[in-house]
């Protein structure tokens, strides 16, 4: 597959991605950039986030997804009102969030670190 700016090899071999590590890898780009432009307007102040995903699907056809944890771990920043909001607000806007929201449940754990 080729994007603007890169090409990823799809498929099940070697260095290759599947396609629901892709649809994941969306769910978590997307998330993820979010939570920073809503942290940027709100002047949080953080060193970096981190991102984590796993996936359940359903065993009959079609085995489309029906769990996703989603573990963002924030670093450099202590747990505040401030993030929790922010990360609140990220799961509202994301617009890949809300459509694996749609056929999935999605749990997201927020973690700090300093």
């Amino acid at each position: 597959m080729q994007a603007k700016n890169a090409t990823v090899q799809v498929g099940k071999e070697e260095n290759c991605l599947a396609p629901y590590e892709m649809l994941l890898g969306g769910l978590g780009a997307c998330f993820y950039s979010t939570f920073v432009d809503i942290a940027d307007k709100m002047r949080l102040s953080f060193d970096r986030a981190q991102i984590a995903l796993s996936g359940v699907r359903r065993e009959e056809a079609p085995r489309h997804l029906v769990r996703v944890t989603l573990v963002f771990t924030v670093f450099g920043a202590e747990q505040s009102k401030g993030f929790l909001r922010a990360v609140d607000l990220a799961e509202k806007y994301c617009s890949i969030r809300y459509t694996v929201a749609q056929v999935a449940d999605i749990q997201v754990v927020t973690v700090f670190s300093i």
